[in-house]
C-alpha cells in the first residue's frame, strides 16, 4: 500500500528533503573519517620513513662519528692536562695544603 495518498505530497517531499539531507551528512561524516585514517597512514609513514632515514645516515657514518668523537674528547683531555696553572687547580692544591697544615698542629 502506497502511503503517499494519506500523507500528501508536500509532506512527501519534505521528508525525502529530510532524509537526502541526513544521507548527505552521514557521507560527510563518512568521507571526513577516511580522510583522516589515510592522513594519519601517511604521517606515520613519514615518521616511519624519517626514522630510517636517521639510522641509515648514523649507520653508515659510524666510523667517522666516532673518529670526530675522539678528536674532540683527546682535546679536552689535552687542554685539562696543559693547563696544570688553573686558578682551579691552583685553589684545590691551596686548600690541600691548609688542610695538612691544619692536621698537622
Amino acid at each position: 500500500m502506497d502511503m503517499s495518498p494519506l500523507i500528501g505530497d508536500d509532506e512527501s517531499q519534505r521528508q525525502q528533503q529530510s532524509h537526502d539531507k541526513l544521507d548527505r551528512a552521514c557521507r560527510a561524516q563518512r568521507r571526513t573519517r577516511l580522510l583522516q585514517r589515510i592522513f594519519c597512514g601517511i604521517r606515520g609513514f613519514s615518521i616511519f620513513l624519517m626514522a630510517a632515514a636517521v639510522v641509515t645516515l648514523i649507520f653508515w657514518h659510524w666510523n667517522e662519528i666516532n673518529s670526530v668523537a675522539a678528536q674532540k674528547i683527546s682535546h679536552v683531555a689535552a687542554t685539562v692536562q696543559t693547563n696544570n696553572d688553573s686558578p682551579l687547580r691552583q685553589g684545590a692544591l691551596n686548600y690541600e695544603k691548609e688542610v695538612e697544615a691544619a692536621a698537622g698542629n
